[in-house]
């Protein structure tokens, strides 16, 4: 790592090992760093705060890109990695601060409001899961954006026509599309719109005659999976509907529980969470005798 890294390369590796064993801040690593033997390790006689904010300068005015691609050739040619996928997935996270240039209000995978966020997309091999490249991206950029703009960066790689896989938040027609110019095949959920359900609703009236042919055991879960040809911007493929019977009895008793929750408060004089109020007539007596809910993909 120390070739790649440049003049700072021993302070830029004395913040990573503290970030991974025993996370400090910059005013506090110079003391943290006393206790440990990283200063023979690292060849470091004295760390200080001045030398630490240097390294952080350059490594911001360095061409981040271009480190990324030398420091994975090495790692590839010395761990003989092989070239058979990326998974790549977006996480955000927010600030307490206000004056990052990044940070924007977005959704926020917390739920909490008013946090300004940054966003990180990180892609690492399929095989073993050693990181390819990462990049930030502002708060308010929506997830099948980043892979978009992060498609371009894989020729500067070396990496072999394989498979991606990411999540529903990522997945678009304009990046399937893209990714099947560049040979790459896809894995990715797909968002439950109103015309994905239309599709699979005759699917979900068998779910109490699943076949045993569809059967997939996995962990302590069964699934049933079916599939269907499916088309996306003009990308054909499988669709796969993963049915968990299981999750389906839990989610039915989760449901009863809180009608029977809320029929105590409602004797009680109490208020109910909202959108209960529909399964109770006038004195808290529910309107069902037999409580019926709809199946979930």
């Amino acid at each position: 790592m120390r070739e790649h890294l440049g003049p700072y390369a021993n302070e830029i590796l004395s913040m990573v090992y503290a970030h991974c064993i025993d996370y400090r801040s910059v005013n506090h690593m110079r003391t943290w760093f006393a206790r440990t033997d990283l200063h023979w390790m690292l060849n470091l006689e004295q760390l200080t705060e001045d030398r630490l904010l240097r390294a952080m300068d350059f490594l911001e005015k360095d061409d981040g890109e271009q480190l990324q691609r030398a420091i994975f050739q090495s790692v590839k040619q010395r761990y003989r990695l092989q070239n058979s996928g990326v998974i790549y997935d977006v996480t955000n996270t927010y600030l307490y601060g206000k004056k990052c240039p990044l940070g924007k209000l977005g959704h926020d995978k917390e739920g909490v409001a008013g946090r300004p966020l940054i966003q990180i997309g990180l892609g690492v091999t399929l095989k073993e899961g050693i990181p390819v490249f990462h990049k930030t991206f502002d708060g308010n950029i929506g997830d099948s954006r980043t892979l978009h703009d992060l498609i371009t960066t894989f020729r500067g790689y070396g990496l072999a026509s394989g498979t991606i896989i990411y999540d529903r938040g990522v997945t678009s027609g304009r990046n399937v599309a893209e990714m099947k110019a560049l040979k790459w095949e896809t894995i990715g959920g797909v968002p439950l719109i109103p015309v994905v359900q239309k599709f699979w609703r005759p699917v979900l009236s068998k779910a109490l005659r699943l076949p045993f042919a569809d059967r997939v055991p996995l962990n302590q879960t069964t699934f049933y999976v079916t599939t269907r040809t499916y088309r996306l911007n003009q990308v054909r493929g499988t669709l796969y509907l993963c049915f968990n019977p299981r999750q389906q009895v839990d989610l039915r008793d989760s449901r009863r529980e809180e009608i029977a929750q809320a029929q105590q408060r409602l004797r009680a004089g109490k208020t109910i969470k909202s959108g209960l109020e529909k399964f109770f007539q006038a004195r808290g007596k529910t309107a069902f005798k037999c409580l019926t809910f709809k199946q979930k993909s």
